[in-house]
Protein backbone atom coordinates (compact mmCIF):
# COMPACT_ATOMS: atom_id res chain seq x y z
CA UNK A 1 0.00 0.00 0.00
CA UNK A 2 2.78 2.19 0.96
CA UNK A 3 4.12 2.01 -2.57
CA UNK A 4 0.70 2.66 -4.45
CA UNK A 5 0.53 6.00 -2.10
CA UNK A 6 4.23 6.77 -3.09
CA UNK A 7 3.26 6.47 -7.07
CA UNK A 8 0.27 8.09 -6.51
CA UNK A 9 1.87 11.29 -4.50
CA UNK A 10 4.62 11.34 -7.23
CA UNK A 11 2.42 11.05 -10.32
CA UNK A 12 0.16 14.01 -8.89
CA UNK A 13 3.07 15.96 -8.25
CA UNK A 14 4.78 15.49 -11.64
CA UNK A 15 1.09 16.02 -13.87
CA UNK A 16 0.08 18.77 -11.57
CA UNK A 17 3.46 20.86 -12.47
CA UNK A 18 3.98 19.69 -16.10
CA UNK A 19 0.22 21.59 -15.60
CA UNK A 20 1.44 24.66 -14.13
CA UNK A 21 4.12 25.02 -16.74
CA UNK A 22 1.69 24.68 -19.84
CA UNK A 23 -0.02 27.81 -17.69
CA UNK A 24 2.95 29.67 -17.60
CA UNK A 25 4.04 28.83 -21.40
CA UNK A 26 0.90 29.57 -22.71
CA UNK A 27 0.29 25.89 -24.42
CA UNK A 28 0.22 22.47 -23.61
CA UNK A 29 3.41 20.13 -24.56
CA UNK A 30 2.94 18.79 -28.94
CA UNK A 31 1.82 22.16 -29.64
CA UNK A 32 2.66 25.18 -31.22
CA UNK A 33 5.16 27.06 -28.82
CA UNK A 34 3.89 31.16 -28.53
CA UNK A 35 6.67 33.81 -27.68
CA UNK A 36 10.36 32.77 -27.17
CA UNK A 37 9.98 30.92 -24.08
CA UNK A 38 9.90 26.85 -24.15
CA UNK A 39 10.07 23.96 -22.30
CA UNK A 40 13.54 22.38 -21.39
CA UNK A 41 13.67 19.17 -20.08
CA UNK A 42 13.04 18.30 -16.39
CA UNK A 43 15.61 18.16 -13.86
CA UNK A 44 15.14 15.87 -10.21
CA UNK A 45 13.67 16.76 -7.20
CA UNK A 46 13.84 15.22 -3.69
CA UNK A 47 10.74 16.07 -1.62
CA UNK A 48 10.54 15.45 1.86
CA UNK A 49 6.99 14.00 2.53
CA UNK A 50 4.81 12.69 5.55
CA UNK A 51 5.95 8.82 4.20
CA UNK A 52 9.73 9.71 3.55
CA UNK A 53 11.26 10.67 0.50
CA UNK A 54 9.78 11.23 -2.96
CA UNK A 55 11.53 12.03 -5.91
CA UNK A 56 9.83 13.55 -9.07
CA UNK A 57 11.00 15.34 -12.16
CA UNK A 58 10.00 18.87 -11.93
CA UNK A 59 9.53 20.60 -15.62
CA UNK A 60 12.21 23.41 -16.42
CA UNK A 61 11.73 26.39 -19.29
CA UNK A 62 14.69 27.97 -21.04
CA UNK A 63 14.19 31.38 -19.86
CA UNK A 64 13.81 30.37 -16.11
CA UNK A 65 11.34 31.94 -15.06
CA UNK A 66 9.02 29.13 -14.32
CA UNK A 67 8.08 29.34 -10.49
CA UNK A 68 5.46 26.43 -9.57
CA UNK A 69 3.32 27.29 -7.27
CA UNK A 70 2.42 23.83 -6.20
CA UNK A 71 6.22 23.09 -5.03
CA UNK A 72 8.42 26.35 -5.30
CA UNK A 73 12.00 26.27 -6.12
CA UNK A 74 14.05 25.30 -2.74
CA UNK A 75 11.49 23.84 -1.30
CA UNK A 76 11.86 20.25 -0.01
CA UNK A 77 8.66 19.50 2.49
CA UNK A 78 4.90 19.20 1.86
CA UNK A 79 3.48 18.17 4.45
CA UNK A 80 0.19 19.86 4.26
CA UNK A 81 -0.34 19.82 0.87
CA UNK A 82 0.04 15.58 1.17
CA UNK A 83 -2.50 15.20 3.80
CA UNK A 84 -4.71 17.42 1.92
CA UNK A 85 -4.38 15.42 -1.36
CA UNK A 86 -4.32 11.93 0.90
CA UNK A 87 -8.06 13.44 2.34
CA UNK A 88 -9.56 14.34 -1.47
CA UNK A 89 -9.35 11.36 -2.38
CA UNK A 90 -10.00 9.03 0.42
CA UNK A 91 -13.71 10.67 0.66
CA UNK A 92 -13.77 9.95 -2.91
CA UNK A 93 -13.92 13.65 -4.11
CA UNK A 94 -14.65 14.24 -7.96
CA UNK A 95 -12.23 15.99 -10.08
CA UNK A 96 -13.58 19.21 -10.08
CA UNK A 97 -13.95 19.35 -6.12
CA UNK A 98 -10.04 18.70 -5.83
CA UNK A 99 -9.21 21.14 -8.68
CA UNK A 100 -11.52 23.86 -6.50
CA UNK A 101 -9.99 22.50 -3.04
CA UNK A 102 -6.69 22.86 -4.64
CA UNK A 103 -7.04 26.58 -5.49
CA UNK A 104 -6.58 27.75 -2.11
CA UNK A 105 -3.26 26.94 -2.56
CA UNK A 106 -2.72 29.34 -5.60
CA UNK A 107 -4.38 32.37 -3.91
CA UNK A 108 -7.59 31.46 -4.51
CA UNK A 109 -6.60 31.61 -8.12
CA UNK A 110 -9.46 29.57 -10.29
CA UNK A 111 -7.41 26.68 -11.57
CA UNK A 112 -9.67 26.34 -15.43
CA UNK A 113 -6.52 27.22 -17.30
CA UNK A 114 -4.11 24.69 -15.61
CA UNK A 115 -6.80 21.93 -16.23
CA UNK A 116 -8.47 19.09 -15.08
CA UNK A 117 -5.86 16.68 -16.20
CA UNK A 118 -3.39 17.08 -13.75
CA UNK A 119 -5.64 15.49 -11.30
Amino acid sequence: MAALTKLLRQSFYEKALDAELDDHLGYHRHEAKQGTNSRNDYTKKTVKTDDGQLEINTPRDRQSEFESQIIKKRETRTPALDSKILSLYAKGMTTRSIVETLSEFYGGRRLSDVDLQFV
